[in-house]
């Protein structure tokens, strides 16, 4: 594989990661739900 290959893989693979935290934190309500969105989104590097 080559380099870019690779990136778009990491790449590619960090974002299934956040869908599913992301998912994981709409069983949450309130303040939790909040949170935990904003902890997934500063774990995967989203803004």
């Amino acid at each position: 594989m080559t380099k870019i290959s690779l990136f778009h893989a990491a790449d590619e693979k960090r974002d299934a990661d956040y869908k599913v935290a992301v998912e994981k934190c709409d069983a949450m309500a309130g303040d939790a739900k909040g949170n935990c969105i904003a902890a997934a989104k500063q774990r995967f590097g989203k803004n």
